[in-house]
């Protein structure tokens, strides 16, 4: 994928761009106190036997006693050098030769081997695909197509244009808020139901995205009192289809994601999130790299109780379902306006929504819609940030109708750029991890 880009977009050579990346994984980066915390909270998870599994992690991120590396431990990586070193010569080491062969044997390995043969690397071709895109206000909002979730933040975009109207309190009233949460209920409820690799499964995207559909569903939200109970619509009708309802989804989606952006000195702009699923993946290394886990991206299993089939069932050669979402917002002149993504297991479709309503509607700043509260409105239990709301902000969401959980765990990952009017680009990033806003510069080598 990255060698697609760079053969459209590319100015250095192929590459350079690797030179930093090797230079951590030889001379090593201080561990942080939250990469600390992670390895002592999921200590629990890491096989620590040879019957519990391979000891990949607790060899790369304990010591010899086998505690937490602590911080400021310089933590070196020549594995990942080797391997960067190889795709920097020619992308396609990774999918032919030792690399894939090292990778390949690592998830053969006893207990619990995986079926991944050589012949899966050797076939694998990165694939180019059409933007989603959806009006809303007078702007243009982008992202990528099934598997990924983003058609449901583009479903709360067009839901918000179209029910009840934001007042001019903005983060300030409470109405806001609750409008935000009904437009994420009803657009977790479609994305959960119909949403799945459209290679093997038909996926609504039309119908979701229709306007049709979208001024039926926003007929639901009142700002009055919350819906009673969620269910999914039916946007098969409104692209002029009938189609069989899916089972009720069962995936369980686990965070281990990461998000950034760029905007270079011309103007492209990337908005990238990547993940290994679970914080260590599958705690199995290859090459100086944590290996996914991403088949429990997946249902659990192929039908629901009452034996319907899901569309996100696992199957060969099937890419499960995502929730990652990162999105590009484009001006009424087909300008670039914006940038946001975040990781965050099913919560990112929430958290994105979230920089994209505060900025473009309650007229924030990137950092300052970073760092609002997070709301994830999934069903009909609906968490808020606890450490970041106003009580007065939870009891009235209450009121609203809401059954509403209150604590910690809404841990995003956002990275947001904005242009402003004037052509300065603003930078916010999230103060739950550890962003950094930076301006790069890259030597031409001679």
């Amino acid at each position: 994928m990255l060698k697609l880009a760079h053969v459209d977009y590319g100015k250095l050579p192929w590459g350079v761009h690797f030179n930093e990346a090797l230079r951590l994984s030889r001379e090593g980066f201080a561990i942080s106190p939250r990469l600390h915390g992670f390895i002592k909270f999921y200590q629990r998870v890491v096989p620590v036997a040879a019957e519990e599994g391979l000891l990949d992690t607790i060899n790369y991120l304990f010591d010899d006693q086998g505690q937490p590396l602590p911080v400021g431990h310089l933590l070196k990586n020549p594995d990942y050098a080797e391997t960067l070193t190889a795709v920097a010569e020619d992308p396609r080491n990774f999918y032919v030769g030792k690399i894939a062969t090292d990778m390949v044997d690592r998830v053969q390995m006893a207990p619990r081997a995986g079926g991944l043969t050589e012949q899966d690397f050797a076939d694998y071709e990165a694939k180019r695909h059409d933007a989603l895109c959806i009006a809303y206000r007078d702007n243009t909002l982008c992202g990528p197509p099934p598997p990924s979730s983003w058609v449901a933040v583009g479903m709360v975009s067009g839901l918000l244009e179209r029910g009840p109207a934001f007042s001019e309190g903005g983060a300030q009233d409470v109405v806001n808020w609750a409008l935000f949460g009904e437009a994420q209920r009803l657009a977790y409820a479609d994305r959960d139901k119909f949403v799945a690799d459209d290679t093997f499964v038909s996926v609504p995207i039309a119908g979701m995205l229709s306007d049709s559909y979208l001024d039926e569903r926003a007929q639901l939200i009142s700002s009055k009192q919350a819906i009673e109970h969620i269910t999914a619509g039916d946007p098969w009708k409104h692209q002029g289809v009938s189609k069989m309802s899916p089972g009720e989804d069962n995936t369980l989606d686990v965070a281990g994601t990461t998000h950034f952006i760029v905007v270079d000195g011309e103007g492209n702009v990337v908005s990238m999130t990547a993940t290994v699923e679970s914080v260590f993946g599958s705690a199995r290394m290859s090459g100086g790299m944590f290996l996914n886990n991403q088949l429990t991206d997946f249902s659990r299993t192929p039908t629901d109780a009452d034996g319907n089939q899901l569309v996100n069932a696992a199957e060969p050669g099937k890419r499960p379902r995502s929730s990652m979402s990162p999105t590009i917002v484009l001006d009424k002149d087909g300008e670039f306006l914006m940038a946001t993504g975040s990781p965050g297991g099913n919560s990112i479709i929430a958290y994105t929504a979230k920089t994209l309503v505060a900025v473009l509607d309650w007229g924030l700043s990137a950092q300052e819609a970073i760092d609002l509260p997070n709301l994830v409105a999934r069903g009909d239990l609906i968490r808020i940030e606890g450490e970041r709301s106003e009580d007065s902000l939870e009891a009235a969401l209450r009121s609203f109708g809401y059954q509403l959980e209150a604590g910690r765990g809404e841990n995003s990952g956002l990275s947001t750029v904005v242009k402003r009017a004037n052509g300065v680009l603003e930078g916010g990033v999230d103060p739950r991890r550890e962003g950094v806003i930076e301006v790069v510069t890259i030597e031409t080598p001679n």
